[in-house]
């Protein structure tokens, strides 16, 4: 009886560690472990709107302690610049997909890869969370506020104390949800 809530917490840590799949194409993806432990990246079709089920949450979408999370903390990769046109376009691709406001699962990510670029928004909480219209373009300006133009870097979601919107460059195996937050520099 406890080996599956303990099943679920290895996996929820697991979920923190998604690469990026090797020959991955540019597009939106969303990336989770399934049932047998595997991560699982799917490439969302081009058009496709609103693939998270609106269901009623049962609890709140904020995590016991949430409230203690810190506000508008960033971490930034100074020094590692992006190229423009491929950033700009993974955060619209991302953008446009996560627009409606669609409820992300506890462990679950969304990326968008374009040319260089890698922007995401991640999961990193055991509870579903929805994800308010304009967090990627808030989430920009907040990473850019703190990191400069065009530099890599990640915001904490207000309100959220495990999701996490960001952008850095890409290369086949990087993980970006478990990197988001491992620079120790908070401005660049």
């Amino acid at each position: 009886m406890l080996a599956k809530p303990l099943l679920i917490l290895g996996l929820m840590a697991i979920a923190s560690s998604f690469e990026i799949q090797q020959g991955a194409t540019d597009g939106v993806y969303r990336a989770y472990i399934n049932e047998s432990g595997n991560e699982v990246h799917e490439l969302i079709p081009a058009g496709a709107i609103d693939i998270s089920p609106r269901e009623p949450m049962q609890h709140d979408a904020l995590s016991e302690g949430t409230w203690l999370a810190k506000r508008g903390q960033a971490w930034c990769g100074c020094g590692f610049g992006m190229d423009h046109g491929s950033c700009d376009a993974a955060n619209n691709a991302l953008s446009k997909h996560l627009n409606n406001g669609p409820i992300i699962n506890g462990g679950v990510a969304f990326y968008s890869v374009v040319g260089s670029s890698v922007a995401f928004l991640c999961n990193r909480d055991s509870f579903p969370a929805q994800v308010f219209s304009g967090s990627v373009v808030i989430g920009a300006r907040q990473v850019t506020a703190a990191c400069g133009y065009y530099i890599a870097g990640t915001w904490r979601v207000d309100g959220f104390k495990d999701m996490d919107y960001g952008y850095m460059n890409w290369y086949n195996g990087l993980n970006f949800c478990g990197n988001a937050e491992n620079s120790p520099q908070h401005h660049c």
